[in-house]
C-alpha cells in the first residue's frame, strides 16, 4: 500500500487510508488473494504501508487500532516503510 501525499496535521487522509485497508482486508479475507495466487494458500501474509513523510500521531493510533482489531486476529502482518528508507 502506497501513500505519496503528505499526512498533514488533521488527519485529512485518514478517511483514504480506512477506505485502502478495508479493500486490502476484504482482499484477504474473502479469499481473493489466494484465488488470485494460489502460490501463496497458507503463506503468512503482511500488509506493508509505504509512505513518505512518515505516518503523524492520528495515523499512527489508527494504524494500531487496524492492527490490533483486525490484522492480528486475523494473523495478517503489518509494517510501515518510508519510501526510500527502512522499514518502522
Amino acid at each position: 500500500m502506497v501513500e505519496p501525499r503528505d499526512w498533514g496535521d488533521r488527519g485529512l487522509l485518514l478517511p483514504d487510508l480506512q477506505e485502502k485497508f478495508n479493500s486490502y482486508l476484504s482482499y484477504i479475507i474473502e479469499g481473493q488473494l489466494e484465488s488470485d495466487y494460489p502460490e501463496v494458500a497458507g503463506l503468512p501474509v503482511e500488509i506493508e504501508l509505504r509512505s513518505s513523510p512518515p505516518p503523524g500521531e492520528r495515523e499512527l493510533g489508527f494504524l494500531n487500532i487496524v492492527t490490533k482489531q483486525h490484522l492480528e486476529p486475523a494473523n495478517i502482518g503489518f509494517s510501515w516503510k518510508l519510501i526510500g528508507g527502512a522499514a518502522a
